[in-house]
């Protein structure tokens, strides 16, 4: 309990967990990403949702009285500013933002839809533009990641993840749906727009989830460890431990405790002691930490983590190497 209550909660909200840190504005820019391609529809949302919420009309269950528009803002800004104010930064962090927003985003665009709000032109063009901006972003993003073309700028501590490149083709749907629906909306056709631009994103969703998330799974060090490197040894009394370097998620891929040690004289008697050990160490700390130790180990294998930016070094004593 004193673990969950003091590393899990007031040290995550004090400092940064594991590098997962981010400035004031993360989250927001995490949203603006993490909710498309429905995001080209926040500025509407956000305007006319503000505008409701100063609104002087009384509640009333049967209008759109302001007092629905308050909840919704006291149930986005409550976890919005909370999570910019801690320390660690991680995208989940803010996930019961979403349903949120999604309600806003519905309620303002069919107000839209039926007559009861006009959006201005230069509003609709934005969200058209919107639209196929993120088209051709996230074909360009994917081409970057999967190592197809070379980022126009250098960036530091790039690697590249080849099972992303298939999927490039993807941004064709954002693209064609905002088109779509900009055309729609100028011809007068609210309900065609709003159901073209919803075909659209249901199906870039649809095949995002079914494909490309899975392809990602090759790049989940733990559970490569596990499955792959074989460290996921339920019939042997083995031990793991790591230096400079922690995932939270191997201890349930590996199913066992997995031991946190990043002063080298306690790792060396760990490492010493007459049980089938392995390590794991980042590449840049295991060239210092194999000139102070004496116990000898052999590598197995290395692996890119791309949360770390580094590869990732297995490494057993003899006693986990004996047949």
């Amino acid at each position: 309990l004193e673990a969950f209550l003091t590393q899990e909660n007031i040290n995550r909200f004090r400092m940064p967990s594991e590098g997962h840190r981010g400035g004031p504005w993360y989250h927001v820019l995490g949203l603006v990403v993490l909710f498309a391609p429905w995001s080209v529809f926040l500025l509407q949302a956000v305007w006319y949702g503000a505008r409701a919420v100063r609104s002087d009309k009384t509640s009333d269950a049967r209008s759109d009285s302001p007092d629905k528009y308050k909840f919704l803002a006291v149930w986005i800004l409550a976890y919005l500013v909370f999570f910019s104010v801690a320390a660690t930064k991680l995208p989940n962090y803010v996930l019961p933002v979403y349903p949120a927003l999604a309600v806003l985003v519905a309620r303002i665009l069919d107000r839209w839809r039926v007559g009861a709000l006009e959006f201005p032109g230069w509003m609709v063009a934005a969200s058209t533009a919107g639209a196929i901006l993120f088209g051709a972003l996230l074909s360009a993003g994917l081409l970057f990641a999967g190592g197809v073309i070379s980022p126009p700028v250098p960036v530091k501590g790039f690697h590249p993840l080849p099972a992303l490149g298939p999927y490039a083709w993807l941004g064709i749907i954002p693209l064609v749906a905002g088109l779509a629906f900009g055309w729609l909306a100028k011809t007068g056709r609210r309900d065609a727009a709003l159901t073209a631009f919803a075909a659209g994103a249901v199906l870039l969703l649809a095949i995002v989830a079914a494909f490309p998330t899975v392809a990602m799974n090759e790049y989940k060090v733990p559970r490569y460890f596990a499955e792959e490197v074989g460290l996921r040894q339920t019939d042997r009394d083995i031990r793991i431990v790591t230096c400079r370097w922690f995932r939270h998620s191997l201890v349930f891929y590996v199913r066992r405790e997995v031991e946190p040690i990043d002063d080298f004289e306690k790792l060396e008697r760990a490492l010493a002691l007459p049980r089938p050990t392995y390590l794991l160490v980042p590449d840049d700390v295991w060239p210092e930490l194999s000139k102070k130790l004496a116990v000898p180990m052999k590598e197995i294998t290395r692996h890119y983590d791309f949360y770390a930016r580094h590869e990732i070094v297995v490494l057993a004593n003899e006693y986990a190497t004996r047949d």
